[in-house]
């Protein structure tokens, strides 16, 4: 992940979705629509507090897929019209590649804030402890 001081981000909010077996896709969905709502949500309090926000993506199952860096000239929009096409996977459950991608993408941020939102269903099961 390449530094971005470019981009000028008041906070910088990366999300990794569980898309791994146990999860299910009937699950999958309801976490991205959990994201949806979300990312809606900032959207409104961001606008009115005229506050940028930087989001960056991440699916993982058994490897990890960055969907959106936040270091892109991302907006919220763009990133809620790719949750319509993020693919569940199946498989196994590397959170601990997920986090260390998440934790690269935040670092390379110029962002005051910066946040991780983990939505897993707990199980971990490849790919070394996430803790």
């Amino acid at each position: 992940i390449e530094p971005c001081q470019a981009v000028k981000c008041h906070m910088t909010l990366v999300v990794a979705l569980d898309s791994s077996g146990s999860v299910g896709r009937e699950n999958f969905i309801k976490e991205l629509d959990f994201l949806r709502t979300l990312l809606e949500i900032i959207q409104i309090k961001s606008l009115t507090n005229d506050v940028k926000v930087c989001v960056g993506l991440v699916s993982y199952s058994t490897s990890v897929w960055v969907i959106d860096n936040p270091c892109c000239e991302n907006t919220l929009c763009r990133i809620f019209d790719q949750t319509a096409s993020v693919p569940y996977n199946g498989g196994s459950t590397n959170t601990a590649g997920a986090l260390k991608v998440a934790r690269q993408m935040l670092q390379a941020t110029s962002s005051y804030k910066r946040i991780l939102l983990l939505i897993t269903d707990g199980r971990s099961n490849t790919g070394g402890s996430p803790i």
